[in-house]
């Protein structure tokens, strides 16, 4: 259900059923490195959506939001070899872009390096 949730609001959040479902995913899961690379892309994706709309809400999972971001690009390049080489260097750019992202909020809010 979930994975239907985030295809559906991957371009833009509009269900505050998959918001909830997505929180509840970051509460319970400290990795994605069991999940479908797609999967990863898309939940990534919301988590993005919900960072723009409500800052700081998400501050308590910023570090596991850069792990998750940091495993989809590791799955990208063990599992990604069915992708497009175009596809891949998307997805993996995506990835790398949401872990900045992330990155800086650390930083921004523990003013260290």
């Amino acid at each position: 259900m979930l994975a239907t949730l985030l295809s559906e609001n991957y371009d833009r959040l509009t269900s505050p059923e998959c918001k909830i479902k997505t929180l509840e995913y970051l509460s319970a899961n400290a990795g994605v490195l069991h999940e479908d690379l797609v999967f990863v892309k898309h939940l990534t994706k919301v988590i993005h959506h919900i960072l723009e709309s409500s800052p700081g809400e998400l501050d308590a999972f910023t570090e596991r939001i850069f792990r998750y971001n940091e495993e989809g690009i590791r799955l990208a390049r063990e599992k990604g070899g069915h992708l497009s080489q175009n596809n891949l260097k998307s997805m993996e750019s995506h990835f790398h872009a949401y872990a900045a992202d992330a990155a800086i909020i650390l930083y921004e809010t523990s003013m260290t390096i």
